[in-house]
């Protein structure tokens, strides 16, 4: 029995096993492949649901309540003067500034100091507007102080120091706000400190108020006293010309200022005509009487010629109101201008006059009053009894003109003053500046780009899923490669599904529909703004054109932004019935729309819930089949090991009988 075989028994039987297994992988590899397809489709749902909702947001972007038609900007004739930025809210207008002073905060420099300087131990007290900060010091380096100081008064003031020289440092403080009512105030030891280092010194407080008193005033007019005076008040009428000396010269300083208020009143032609004179009055004779007979005289008659107005005075407009006198001469300050009530201006001495002895104001203005009161010659650098020795700036307001009238604000970030606007100053200037505020053209046009890019790429994407034609991905040639892949590869995955086929048909009727808008049958259409799907210049009909694809003339669309932003921006969404609801236009009705199809239990929702459903039922298939062929398998090896073993059994046995037979033959 030793040549007993069983074919594919033995060492073959493992190779059999797996070829049996194999066969009926087969089966799995088909269901896996049926799966992977399915979560194809899953993704080309979920994709198509991201781009649905990007053109959901950018349609939205164009009706909401941030819509970009509805952005200003503001366009300033002097940037290096005065910028400005607009809110929603405010209004196309116009509006010419003059930026007479931008605000400022205190900067005061020390002297020299030693490079090895300390600061004394005490308790540093400083006050800028109302705030006050308070500081105890052990002593130490200066740069350490600076440190303890900017960690202590963060927002009120602020330490710097500098080393000027190799061997030597400065140290500079700095009141964090601006405004003249924000003044640097040095207290207890402060005070000390800031005298010790040369960052303060004493000085006279020397204030000079010129109040119009009847012995104060000089009159210099040739033509009459033509002035009153009335509480501290002056008035100037035409013609006038009055003195009023200081007490003492006052000697002009770096900071310097006289600083008075003004009021201007207008004059109508007919205030200046002069009131026609009373006929003179000639008294009759007395009655005479002799010897009975009484004889009475008859009244006088006088022939006087008609009454004429004098000429008007000729028109004469003169600002030229304040002059400084220094005992040699007389200097013209600034002028002043119209006003509606008091305003004050303020004229810095220094560059004008070095001493000033007195102060002479004039009226050569024939149809003009002018009433001044509260003047007054001071320095404003001077803090308590105390003032900089080197101040790199001093605190002072921002003086504003807007509309003629005189503005006053503590900061150079203007906010307050025209509704919607903030004014950004940046350095004062004589010029006027002239502020337009303008719709945000580049912003919308930013806008209606991101529109048509999201509903293009929206198109492309069902064209690809429902369609076989390879043209449609070779027409896009800004595709990258791999998204050229991705698109081949989805090429017709879709082919029988109508909901995107309604989807795409749909999209396209409500981008050529017409709305209603404020300009009328000049703007229903977005067409008539230059984006259709035939908008490239002398560009000819091809198949891409009749896909559906928006396109842009970028020229018609500056020219309708320009001209009709209002309408424009009713194209896209407008409240047709006035319930405070936008209820029409072309974002509305895509948004509108496509919200069946990405909203929670959409249409989308349902197709990728029931290929969840698919893949569910697949994977379990799957697993089912897994364990079948598990147990096939190991139902395979027990059978063939089995023959293996029986067959190593028949092999022992023949064996042992092959020796018995050659024992007995030996025999």
């Amino acid at each position: 029995m030793s040549d007993l075989s069983i074919p594919g028994v033995n060492s073959k039987y493992t190779q059999m096993v797996d070829d049996l297994v194999e066969v009926e992988k087969t089966k799995l590899t088909n269901l896996e492949e049926e799966l992977q397809e399915i979560k194809d489709q899953r993704g080309y749902w979920l994709n198509l649901n991201r781009q649905v909702s990007s053109v959901q947001t950018a349609a939205k972007s164009l009706y909401g309540f941030e819509n970009p038609f509805s952005n200003k900007i503001v366009e300033s004739s002097n940037e290096r003067i005065l910028t400005a930025t607009a809110d929603r809210d405010a209004s196309f207008s116009d509006y010419k500034v003059i930026v007479k002073q931008t605000a400022s905060n205190d900067r005061f420099l020390s002297g020299q100091l030693d490079e090895d300087y300390r600061v004394p131990a005490g308790t540093y007290a400083f006050q800028v507007g109302e705030e006050e900060i308070s500081l105890r010091y052990r002593g130490g380096k200066l740069s350490d102080f600076a440190e303890r100081l900017n960690e202590k008064g963060r927002n009120i003031i602020q330490a710097t120091v500098v080393k000027n020289r190799s061997d030597s440092q400065v140290i500079l403080l700095e009141a964090i706000p601006t405004g003249s009512s924000n003044r640097l105030m040095f207290k207890e030891d402060a005070e000390s400190f800031a005298k010790d280092i040369a960052m303060i010194r004493p000085v006279r407080t020397d204030t000079r108020e010129l109040t119009p008193t009847e012995g104060s005033v000089i009159n210099r007019s040739d033509q009459g006293e033509n002035f009153s005076l009335n509480s501290g008040e002056i008035e100037l009428n035409y013609g006038a010309k009055v003195e009023i000396p200081l007490s003492s010269s006052y000697e002009v300083e770096a900071g310097s200022i006289l600083q008075f208020s003004y009021k201007t009143t207008q004059l109508s032609p007919e205030s200046m005509t002069v009131p026609a004179p009373n006929d003179p009055a000639v008294p009759g004779a007395p009655p005479v009487s002799l010897e009975g007979i009484t004889i009475h005289s008859e009244t006088a008659d006088v022939n006087l010629p008609a009454w004429e107005n004098p000429p008007l005075p000729e028109r004469i407009d003169d600002f030229n109101v304040i002059a400084l006198n220094d005992g040699t001469g007389s200097y013209n300050a600034p002028p002043i201008k119209d006003s509606n009530g008091f305003e004050t201006m303020t004229v810095r001495l220094s560059g004008f006059v070095d001493n000033l002895s007195s102060v002479i104001l004039k009226n050569n203005n024939t149809y003009r009053e002018i009433t001044i009161k509260d003047i007054q010659v001071y320095n404003p650098d001077i803090v308590a009894d105390y003032e900089p020795v080197n101040a790199a700036d001093t605190a002072r307001d921002a003086i504003i003109e807007f509309n003629g009238i005189e503005v006053i604000r503590e900061n150079n970030s203007v906010d307050d003053l025209i509704p919607g606007i903030n004014l950004n100053l940046k350095r004062a200037s004589d010029d006027e500046v002239d502020l337009e505020i303008t719709p945000d053209i580049e912003t919308a046009k930013e806008a209606l780009i991101k529109f048509v890019y999201e509903y293009n790429n929206l198109i492309t994407n069902i064209l690809v899923l429902t369609s076989d034609d390879e043209e449609i991905i070779n027409e896009k040639d800004y595709f990258t490669d791999d998204e050229r892949e991705e698109a081949l590869e989805a090429l017709g995955q879709l082919r029988g599904d109508m909901t995107l086929r309604q989807m795409k048909d749909r999209l396209q009727t409500l981008v050529a529909a017409p709305y209603e808008t404020s300009e009328g049958n000049a703007l229903t259409l977005l067409a008539q703004m230059g984006i259709s799907t035939n908008e490239t210049p002398g560009g000819s009909v091809t198949a891409s054109k009749l896909r559906g694809y928006l396109e842009i003339n970028e020229d018609e669309v500056d020219q309708v932004l320009n001209s009709k932003i209002i309408a424009v921006k009713e194209l896209f969404g407008m409240d047709t019935d006035g319930d405070l609801i936008i209820d029409s236009g072309v974002g509305v009705q895509v948004d509108t729309y496509l919200k069946a199809y990405n909203q929670t239990g959409g249409i989308i929702s349902l197709k990728t819930d029931t290929l969840d459903n698919a893949i569910e039922k697949k994977d379990e298939e799957i697993t089912d089949y897994q364990a079948y062929l598990e147990d096939y398998e190991q139902d395979l090896r027990v059978k063939y090991g089995n023959m293996e073993s029986a067959l190593n059994q028949l092999q022992s046995s023949s064996g042992f009988l092959d020796n018995l037979g050659n024992n007995n033959s030996n025999k």
